[in-house]
């Protein structure tokens, strides 16, 4: 299919309402204009006509993201995250579908997809040294000219091309910042729909070139880049690619101590995408195992006080219940939306069976410590491991597919995860309302999973 005719299709009023029933309905964030998702279905025939003439015509206009800030730590400058309108992330999203028909390739593969294939090639690579290169402020500093450049090998079309521009364009500020009356000029901002897919279609030629070199194997994933080689070519593959990020608007961080650039021997230990890699196997960064341990400890500081804020009957069972539920989705992840989540399932290419074993025995102390019964029983890091690295039938049980839920199956979870969640209330909503409430409520637990396999440190 033409990139015109991907467009065409992507714009018209069934699969945009597709679209917003799909990914944007149910999402409970607010962009600058203040206005709940839910609240664009009372007038949706208003609001499809003007995005479907408005795409198609190349007038359409965003406005301004809302800006969040995420700490990445006291050293660090916060990441600035843009939230768009309910309306915008409606059009963001056709224009990522239409973008990723026309550049597969941009479409980003999970990270264990790329430790999986780098500890597969250190079993036999032939080389001595690895190279591993960070990217400042990659997704600010991107250039639009680069972009613009790939995209228009495959967008024929001045206007789609323009729409996209006029995304990336768009200025992202705080709530109660008066509205801009300027464009940015370089840079993609982070959360849209469509900023991992232009990341990835301008750092193309850089992956072609470089997966090409005899003298090393490259390996991407985002703004992390790591090359196996022999050390006499070390410094002059840094270099390379060095000059080849500045190409396109993109500084790495030089070599030098305590940059998170670095050159080494493939006999000592490196880290990779919150992955430990050493001549005695693949582990976990010990930054990332400490997430995990402050997640679940949180856990269970949260059911301390919780089950003392109540004495009524059976309250101590029903907050022990919501900690059980929470814990075992920390511990084994789940499914949702087609995508594993959680912990395990991003560490999933280590070989450290010590590690599992210790995280089990420090839930183990954690449950004696707060003095829950003993019919107790969390899952097992053990456990979720092999139903992850070798599912059987019994996985479906053991790490839950929330895609798969029935009504009966929602209600459970839900009544169980909120003590003081009352069954009436869930009886009284339609199918599809419980439905949505539930889609709702996982969403924020698996941002909670989210965070403990994020590589911000």
């Amino acid at each position: 299919m033409t990139a015109s005719a991907s467009f065409r299709r992507a714009t018209t009023k069934i699969q945009l309402h597709n679209v917003f029933q799909t990914y944007v309905v149910d999402n409970t964030v607010i962009g600058r204009d203040g206005q709940l998702a839910k609240a664009i279905e009372g007038e949706w025939d208003a609001v499809a006509s003007l995005l479907s003439r408005k795409m198609r015509d190349g007038t359409y206009e965003f406005t301004s993201y809302r800006e969040i800030l995420i700490s990445k730590g006291a050293q660090s400058r916060p990441r600035v995250v843009s939230v768009a309108t309910a309306r915008d992330r409606i059009a963001l999203k056709a224009l990522a579908g239409v973008i990723v028909e026309v550049f597969p390739e941009a479409k980003t593969p999970l990270a264990q997809v790329k430790v999986g294939e780098l500890a597969f090639e250190l079993k036999r690579t032939k080389f001595d040294s690895f190279v591993r290169i960070d990217v400042q402020n990659f997704y600010p500093s991107i250039s639009h000219r680069a972009i613009q450049s790939r995209l228009e090998r495959k967008l024929r079309q001045p206007r789609l091309r323009n729409l996209i521009t006029r995304a990336i364009s768009t200025p992202t500020v705080s709530v109660k910042s008066p509205r801009p009356n300027f464009s940015s000029i370089i840079g993609v901002p982070q959360g849209l729909p469509i900023s991992n897919l232009l990341a990835e279609i301008a750092m193309a030629d850089i992956d072609l070139a470089l997966r090409g070199n005899i003298h090393a194997t490259y390996f991407r994933y985002v703004d992390d880049i790591l090359l196996l080689c022999n050390g006499v070519d070390a410094k002059s593959l840094f270099e390379d690619v060095k000059a080849r990020c500045a190409s396109i608007g993109l500084t790495v961080h030089d070599l030098k101590d305590g940059s998170k650039s670095e050159i080494g021997r493939l006999t000592d230990s490196f880290d990779y995408l919150g992955y430990k890699f050493s001549p005695r196997g693949v582990t976990v960064r010990r930054s990332s195992i400490h997430k995990l341990e402050t997640t679940v400890i949180r856990l269970f500081t949260s059911y301390k006080y919780e089950s003392a804020r109540m004495s009524s009957p059976g309250w101590a069972d029903k907050t022990a219940e919501s900690l059980l539920r929470r814990l075992d989705l920390v511990i084994a992840g789940c499914v949702f939306e087609n995508v594993p989540r959680g912990w395990i399932h991003y560490f999933s290419q280590m070989d450290d069976m010590t590690l599992l074993c210790r995280l089990d025995s420090y839930v183990s102390r954690l449950v004696v410590r707060f003095g829950l019964p003993a019919i107790f029983k969390p899952k097992s890091f053990v456990r979720a491991y092999w139903h992850v690295t070798k599912p059987n039938t019994s996985t479906r049980r053991y790490i839950p597919n929330f895609d798969r839920f029935t009504r009966a199956d929602e209600e459970s979870l839900l009544l169980a995860l909120y003590p003081s969640m009352q069954t009436g209330v869930l009886d009284r909503l339609s199918t599809e309302e419980l439905h949505r409430k539930f889609g709702s409520e996982v969403r924020k637990l698996v941002q909670m999973l989210d965070r403990d396999t994020s590589q911000t440190s």
